[in-house]
């Protein structure tokens, strides 16, 4: 067995309670679970101190600005 005999008893009892399959209740703890571990934190490395953005949000704010950025000319 991959759980103990008290954890699968309480979720057995959840479920029940819930009236809900018992994989959507483990799909929903490892969903929050990883999000927890995860804390939000971008995957890209870096510091940016822009009013009004997010750090979770730098790479699609940083994409949207080289977006506008002008091309740079070659000497």
């Amino acid at each position: 067995m991959f759980i103990s005999e008290e954890l699968r008893r309480r979720l057995v009892d959840e479920a029940r309670r819930r009236k809900v399959p018992m994989s959507a209740l483990i799909r929903d703890a490892l969903e929050r679970y990883l999000d927890e571990e995860a804390g939000g934190q971008p995957s890209l490395i870096g510091v940016v101190d822009v009013d009004g953005v997010d750090a979770r949000e730098v790479k699609s704010w940083v994409r949207q600005e080289w977006a506008h950025a002008e091309p740079a000319t070659r000497s």
